[in-house]
């Protein structure tokens, strides 16, 4: 009998979007059709000084994707104490299995990313 997929716990993530990395962890509840997570994230954009936020994410898992849409933000953390914008994030990601996903990540402003999530 074949395992039943959940993804509720904590992720360690990981993107490349070209200019800069984005690094942290994701912490997940999976229940039924509904996944609802929180990204706590370290943002490193080449020329541009750190910083830290928190992304509220909702999501749905369909044909062994994970999809998941930024919902809200919090700036935890911005050392320059200039004010930015920043553009909230989609991820497709494929399952590779309970423990790894691997997919694209696009943000508004349509910067795209590499990632990779792995369970802590």
């Amino acid at each position: 009998m074949k395992e039943q997929l959940n993804l509720s716990g904590e992720w360690a993530y990981q993107e490349d979007y070209g200019s800069g990395v984005s690094k942290g962890t994701l912490k997940l509840t999976h229940q039924g059709d509904v996944i609802n997570g929180t990204f706590y994230l370290e943002e490193n954009t080449e020329g541009e000084t750190p910083f830290k936020l928190e992304e509220e994410v909702r999501g749905k898992i369909e044909d062994n994707k994970l999809y998941l849409n930024g919902i809200s933000y919090t700036i935890t953390d911005n050392p320059s104490e200039e004010e930015f914008d920043y553009f909230l994030d989609n991820w497709e990601g494929q399952i590779m299995s309970n423990d790894l996903i691997v997919g694209e990540a696009e943000d508004e402003q349509g910067v795209l990313g590499i990632f990779s999530l792995r369970r802590i």
